[in-house]
Order: structure tokens, then C-alpha cells, then sequence
């Protein structure tokens, strides 16, 4: 609603410090955990546009601890109709 530019921000490994399994605990099974903070891109129009730039973007890195190759135009709005990778 503040209109201001929104700076996303990926996070990978973090499952080795935070477990959702109840057998596992609080018990790290690793320290490799990365963080990417992404340059603030477009002001998106709606949140469906933010959605997707984010379950794409972000999503992507959580899960592989690498960028999507395509990121920047997600974040700019030039792969606003592209679909879901």
C-alpha cells in the first residue's frame, strides 16, 4: 500500500537449522545455509503480479540455493505472463 519498492530476499538451507519434523527436533543436520538479497525491482501493479515474481524468484532459490536464470526479468516485469517454473 506504501507504494515503496519491496527488496525480496531468498533463503536456502534453512531446513537443516529448523526442522518441521517432530522426530528430528531442534537437532541441526547442517550448517550450509545461504541468503540472497535481491535489488528491489518494478512497483507491481497487483498482488499477483508480486506473487508470482516471488513464488518464481524466491521459490526457485529456496529450493535449489541458486538464482533463476531469468530473475531479473521477473523482478522488472518483462515476465509477468510467463508461466510458473
Amino acid at each position: 500500500m506504501s507504494r515503496r519498492p519491496i527488496r525480496m530476499l531468498g533463503i536456502h538451507g534453512l531446513n537443516q537449522l529448523w526442522h518441521a519434523d517432530e522426530t528430528i527436533g531442534i537437532n541441526v543436520t547442517g550448517r550450509k545455509v545461504s541468503i540472497r538479497a535481491y535489488p528491489p525491482g518494478q512497483k507491481f501493479e497487483n498482488a499477483d503480479q508480486f506473487v508470482a515474481a516471488f513464488e518464481n524468484v524466491i521459490g526457485h532459490y529456496g529450493a535449489n540455493g541458486e538464482d533463476l536464470p531469468d530473475w531479473k526479468e521477473w523482478l522488472d516485469g518483462t515476465a509477468g505472463g510467463a508461466a510458473k517454473v
